[in-house]
């Protein structure tokens, strides 16, 4: 209950408080200009008002009206504001102590999503470095077997090659040695009928048979030579 219902005051007592509540200090005369009563009804209302002890008057010649509020008012007000303070301060600590316990609440949820998301992440970057750890050693794996087997390729390809060679040069060597065995044998054979037929003329001079003997051997000589040459010559064609 305010202080004016506990007053009772009359429609005129009433509207001499609220206009000396909202304009402080005033006269008799000027209560009754502001609130448009009869001088006789502000006199009346003043009177009243004093009575209940809701307004006061200054000393002096001209006298000026204020509003004045009882102590026992005061400190019942007082007890109550303070009440009201104190619950609304206690409402207030239970209303941030909810609000920093929700707020505890999703810090602690956003940081365990946080932790299981980074794990996650985690996990998926380990997962790929793995993977692609692998892919480079299985790449690396296979280039070096492709490398070892175009090695073993070539090197085989090579090994064919010259022993190709080798038999093509050791071939043609038996074919001029032969073909040179051959000449030579029958060199020996026709020196042998040379001799045979020198033997046989027994008759003619010795200076004949010597002559022709030289010249055998020089034929023979000759043809030695020329085969020796002709394998120098292929022997230093293969070489190249």
């Amino acid at each position: 209950m305010s202080f004016i219902e506990r007053l009772e005051l009359t429609q005129e007592e009433k509207q001499v408080y609220q206009l000396l509540l909202g304009c402080g200090q005033l006269t008799a005369y000027e209560i009754a200009q502001f609130s448009n009563l009869h001088y006789s009804n502000v006199n009346q209302a003043l009177n009243g008002l004093q009575n209940k002890g809701a307004v006061g008057v200054s000393e002096g010649y001209l006298k000026k009206y204020f509003v004045r509020i009882p102590l026992d008012f005061l400190g019942e007000t007082s007890d109550q504001l303070s009440t009201n303070v104190k619950s609304n301060i206690n409402a207030a600590t239970a209303f941030i102590e909810n609000k920093k316990q929700g707020f505890n609440e999703i810090r602690t949820n956003l940081v365990s999503q946080l932790d299981q998301s980074v794990t996650k992440k985690k996990e998926i970057l380990d997962q790929r470095l793995s993977q692609i750890s692998s892919n480079l050693q299985s790449t690396a794996q296979a280039k070096e077997d492709s490398a070892n087997q175009k090695t073993t390729e070539l090197s085989s390809k090579i090994k064919t090659m010259q022993e190709s060679q080798q038999q093509a040069i050791q071939s043609s060597v038996d074919d001029l040695l032969k073909s040179g065995v051959e000449s030579l044998n029958q060199a020996k054979t026709s020196f042998n009928t040379v001799i045979e037929n020198i033997k046989i003329k027994n008759n003619e001079s010795s200076l004949s048979v010597n002559n022709d003997i030289e010249q055998i051997l020089l034929s023979l000589e000759e043809k030695e030579r020329d085969e020796l040459s002709k394998l120098r010559i292929f022997m230093s064609g293969r070489q190249k």
